[in-house]
């Protein structure tokens, strides 16, 4: 890795594909850790959205407004941990570019251009690639 000036990421890590692959696992760790968050921001979603529907908006007074606050505040509280954690993918040199898709992108460099190595969760290695201005649709194997 080395650190480049790129008009698109001031003082960003330029990684290669070996280098990119070796953050795999503290990537991987990391969705993990957003998969379970996720799953209990969506269930607490689901609950608030009955409650508001039962009471055709939020409760105002008794139990059921006490428990619809409780929720609202858990729910707040794993969505500040959600974006900590793409923070932390972040603070790895990693762009999570889609969370639903596991679609993460490390800056690089193929054949003098400045590029970003794509992976996809389930793919073993970083093995392809795309230009700054395209997408998914663009990718294409790293050349060898």
């Amino acid at each position: 890795m080395r650190t480049v000036n790129p008009s698109k990421g001031e003082g960003s890590l330029l990684f290669t594909a070996e280098s990119a692959t070796e953050m795999l696992l503290q990537v991987e760790a990391i969705l993990g850790e957003m998969d379970s968050r996720s799953a209990r921001y969506n269930e607490l979603n689901e609950k608030i959205q009955d409650l508001e529907t039962y009471h055709e908006g939020p409760p105002s007074s008794g139990e059921d407004a006490a428990i619809h606050q409780a929720m609202k505040t858990e729910q707040e509280a794993v969505g500040s941990l959600l974006e900590q954690d793409v923070a932390r993918i972040h603070g790895l040199g990693a762009v999570l570019k889609d969370y639903p898709m596991g679609l993460v992108d490390f800056l690089g460099e193929i054949e003098g251009e400045i590029v970003y190595l794509c992976w996809k969760r389930g793919e073993e290695r970083v093995g392809h690639f795309h230009p700054l201005e395209g997408g998914f649709s663009r990718r294409r194997p790293i050349p060898v």
